[in-house]
């Protein structure tokens, strides 16, 4: 959710599990507690897809196993459907995307330029432009905990609706 709200205007942002090392502890925070949690110099890329791009990527990560892969500004719905896997994504306002939509996302240089595969599907040679000089994701993850102007609770960081939602196998052999 911080490095989506670290780009005004971006659909959906997209990390790697692997890139938290800890826990935020209870208390005060600290520089020092963030880089902990985030000790990579990684900073935010934006990349234009459409709509069905998108898709390609949330397919592939479904289909290798990754529930796990995080994301922040839709909701994913996957589901077996004339043997292909079918994967719908929802806006936070409600409106589905469709194929010819264009889709602002923001990630990681990591991903950007290969990093755990997340973007392989559509990748161009070489990965995506990254600009070296573009905020590190630890500081956007700084700046949306400073957001509140006071302590930070559990709750506000938690959101309790799924954001990715798997029904059946997702192995989709036509019979």
């Amino acid at each position: 959710d911080a490095v989506l709200a670290a780009e005004p205007g971006a659909d959906i942002s997209v990390g790697n599990g692997g890139g938290l090392r800890a826990d935020l502890p209870a208390g005060p925070l600290t520089y020092g507690s963030v880089f902990e949690v985030m000790p990579f110099d990684n900073v935010l890329v934006n990349v234009r897809l459409t709509g069905r791009q998108l898709r390609q990527v949330f397919a592939a990560s479904i289909q290798q196993g990754r529930r796990g892969l995080g994301f922040s500004g839709i909701r994913v719905a996957a589901r077996c459907q004339a043997g292909a896997l079918a994967v719908t994504m929802t806006r936070a306002s409600g409106t589905e995307i469709a194929d010819d939509d264009p889709v602002l996302l923001v990630t990681s240089d990591f991903l950007a330029t290969g990093g755990d595969g997340i973007l392989t599907p559509i990748m161009p040679a070489g990965g995506f432009p990254v600009d070296t000089s573009a905020p590190l994701i630890r500081d956007a993850i700084v700046d949306y905990m400073r957001r509140p102007g006071g302590p930070v609770r559990e709750s506000q960081l938690i959101d309790a609706t799924p954001r990715l939602s798997v029904s059946g196998p997702t192995s989709c052999a036509a019979n």
